[in-house]
């Protein structure tokens, strides 16, 4: 085929699928508008010969419904006052249905005898009428929603400033409850300091009231002794004046005691007074919920007072302790004999003992009244804790209560404004019902016109599939199914941009064609990346690959080196074709071009197109199955696959020096240099490779067409197509021993 004629062909070939997408794209569209009639045409061909008679019934039972659907809408709320949102779906859901159910008798509006020529031969100018109609609708629906949203952003930064607000007061509450807290507990602790005071005070009255029990009964017994020896003689009577001023001494310092006494008891029930009154106001404070911070200070000079007072009366009650011990050694000292001797002054101490008896009647009743206040004390003390703890209770319930009312009336101002909203779209739905039964008259002529351009595009879609498949088939597969082009077909999308640059210093190796004979006629090779991928795509297809199969991996690499956009999809579907491949029976030139071709394929995408979507699924596929590949195919691919090109084979044989340093890889195998056509000889196993270091391609020397020149004195291997014939050196006996031993 000529050259202006193959470029024709790809001209065709491009224009053709550009109308394909084009037609292709529409047809998606007309889809998708028709996946949104698609329920309302089904439900309008089932209503085509229903009358008017029906369609007024149809509108008094939709009216009949809306009514109902309002009358629910106002028992939508249930005991607690808050609105059901669940009932409130199924009553919107109900009312979507008879707008429905009402629309589908106005959507068809003819006669009986009437047909639908005028809708299946609608004009163009209608056409674009109904269009312009819809993306107005369309615009103005867009812009009710933006409004919708707008309105609802500001609300809900409207809320966002209230909960702030209501957190920062929330917060400013429970600073002041720590700190009504914190006095509290300074004061309970100050009371419970009282307390402990107050005991101890009691304690000591009780020694001193003991005290002084003691020292009555010892005056008692002196009376009694004195009344035994009021006979005594008259030679006693001197110490009568002593004693008389002893026991006057004695009365006086019982008398200031129980003075001392009095004023303990006076000042304890004043203690005990302040103590209550301090009680009394914490109480208040609390039943208030907070105290203010005057109140506090005085309560707090009230306790420092009571400390004070209370160090005060143990100082005295110290000072009468120590003026009973010093009553009790003067006592002690005054022995029975000396007060024998009082009998002068026996009516005067009678009349002593009635006053001390009278004194310790006073003195049982200001203990009985101490006990009666003691008692008083611990009935306030429990009354206030009593009272403490119904207070926090009291708080607690209180600040529920007031979370529970604000959470109320959130509720119900929310379902206020819900409500209100609901009615006034209520309303609007009714208005917009009334227009959609008049909206969807239109929209059925419009169906059907879509409906039968569908039809039209998708039997020209079918028809251009096919063509488009006969087209790409190679022509000695042309009779191949037109189905199994359908994978590669619906991947002819817009080619991929290359995300990385072309590659300009290496060029990429791939397999060579092989010399013909001269009567054979030679295919010629691809003259694109699309002919190229469709040739490869039939064989796939086939299974079944000759010598000239592996021809278009050439023009695919040298394609993919260099292009700046490529059709990737379409390459990936070749190479999962390929490598579906189960024949087994190739030649092993064919095997090795396979192999090679879709390697460095895999390679070159990997590199220049590296965010190809399932690419590393297709590399691991490709690597697992070249695992069990001979062990020449690997070889030869580890020396030239990859970026680097085979950078280790043209560094050691690339230039003429006569220092070549041999890659690690054949330091085991049998290779040979042959400088003249710049080839690269490897021979792992019984094959030998020919590896052309000036056009990168690889060749599988056929021995059966070497042989030696006699008048040259050389060795002669055919050349791959095109190319000449590789001469092998045979001047030392090391060449020789490698002809003989892998060329012969």
């Amino acid at each position: 085929m000529a050259t202006q004629d193959v470029q024709n062909v790809i001209a065709e070939g491009d224009e053709l699928l550009d109308t394909f997408q084009q037609g292709f794209i529409d047809i998606n569209k007309i889809r998708d508008e028709l996946k949104n009639n698609t329920n309302a045409t089904d439900e309008v061909t089932g209503h085509t010969n229903t009358s008017e008679d029906n369609m007024r019934d149809n509108v008094t039972r939709l009216a009949l419904r809306i009514r109902q659907i309002k009358e629910q809408g106002a028992r939508l709320k249930d005991n607690t006052g808050k609105f059901n949102m669940a009932e409130w779906r199924i009553a919107m859901q109900l009312y979507n249905q008879a707008r429905f159910d009402n629309s589908l008798h106005w959507l068809i509006a003819m006669e009986k005898d009437e047909t639908l020529d005028r809708l299946r031969n609608m004009s163009p100018d209608h056409k674009a009428a109904i269009l312009d109609l819809e993306q107005q609708i369309t615009a103005e629906k867009l812009t009710k929603a933006e409004a919708s949203l707008r309105l609802n952003d500001a609300e809900m930064r409207k809320v966002a400033g209230n909960l702030t607000s209501a957190r920062d007061n929330i917060r400013a509450l429970e600073n002041d409850k720590e700190s009504l807290e914190t006095q509290v507990a300074n004061l309970q602790s100050s009371a419970r300091t009282l307390e402990q005071r107050y005991n101890s005070i009691t304690a000591q009255y009780a020694t001193v009231k003991d005290t002084a029990g003691s020292l009555h009964k010892r005056v008692k017994e002196l009376e009694d002794n004195i009344a035994k020896n009021a006979d005594r003689p008259a030679a006693q009577t001197s110490e009568v004046p002593r004693l008389t001023a002893a026991n006057k001494a004695l009365q006086d310092t019982l008398t200031r005691k129980d003075a001392e006494i009095s004023d303990l008891n006076v000042r304890l029930n004043s203690e005990k007074t302040g103590h209550e009154n301090t009680e009394r106001q914490r109480l208040q404070a609390n039943s208030a919920g907070r105290y203010s911070q005057r109140e506090v200070h005085t309560l707090q000079g009230l306790v420092a007072e009571g400390l004070f007072e209370i160090d005060r009366l143990e100082e005295t009650h110290k000072d009468m302790l120590d003026h009973f011990e010093s009553f009790k050694e003067l006592s002690l000292e005054t022995s029975a004999e000396s007060y024998l001797q009082m009998v002068v002054k026996n009516e005067e101490l009678l009349e002593q003992k009635k006053k001390s008896a009278q004194k310790d009647t006073n003195l049982e009743q200001a203990n009985a009244e101490l006990d009666e206040k003691a008692a008083e004390l611990e009935r306030v003390k429990k009354d206030c804790a009593q009272k403490d703890t119904e207070i926090a209770h009291a708080n607690a319930s209180l600040l529920h209560n007031r979370a529970e009312l604000d959470e109320k009336a959130i509720e119900l101002d929310h379902a206020t404004e819900d409500c209100a909203r609901k009615d006034a779209e209520l309303e609007q739905k009714v208005t917009q019902l009334e227009r959609a039964t008049e909206d969807y008259a239109q929209k059925d002529t419009d169906l059907l016109h879509c409906r039968i351009t569908l039809e039209h595009k998708e039997a020209d879609l079918v028809q251009r599939n096919t063509n488009l498949a006969l087209w790409l088939m190679s022509p000695k597969h042309s009779e191949q199914d037109v189905d199994l082009w359908a994978p590669l077909i619906d991947y002819l999308q817009l080619p991929v941009p290359a995300t990385q640059p072309a590659i300009e210093q290496c060029t990429w190796w791939a397999v060579a064609r092989k010399q013909q004979d001269a009567s054979a006629a030679i295919p010629a090779l691809p003259a694109g990346l699309l002919e190229s991928v469709a040739l490869l795509y039939s064989e796939a297809i086939a299974d079944q690959y000759d010598e000239d199969s592996c021809a278009p991996f050439l023009t695919i690499i040298r394609c993919l080196e260099v292009a700046k956009v490529a059709p990737i999809p379409m390459i990936m579907e070749l190479l999962r074709r390929l490598l579906t491949s189960t024949n087994r029976d190739l030649d092993h030139m064919t095997q090795f071009g396979l192999f090679l071709g879709t390697w460095q394929v895999i390679g070159l995408i990997r590199l220049r197109w590296p965010e190809t979507e399932s690419l590393t699924d297709i590399e691991g596929q490709c690597q697992e199955r070249f695992q069990h590949s001979p062990p020449d195919f690997q070889l030869i691919r580890d020396l030239v696959s990859g970026v680097d090109c085979g950078k280790q084979v043209r560094s050691a044989f690339g230039n003429d020096s006569q220092d070549k340093e041999v890659p690690s890889i054949l330091s085991a195998t049998p290779h040979k240099y042959c400088p003249m056509q710049k080839n690269f000889l490897v021979a792992p196993t019984t094959y030998c490779w020919a590896l052309d270091l000036r056009c990168h391609t690889i060749l599988l020397v056929d021995k059966e067409k070497g042989g030696f020149v006699v008048k040259d004195r050389i060795y002669r291997l055919q050349g791959a197509h095109g190319e000449e014939d590789i001469v092998v050196p045979s001047e030392e006996n090391e060449d020789l021993d490698f002809i003989f031993g892998h060329l012969i």
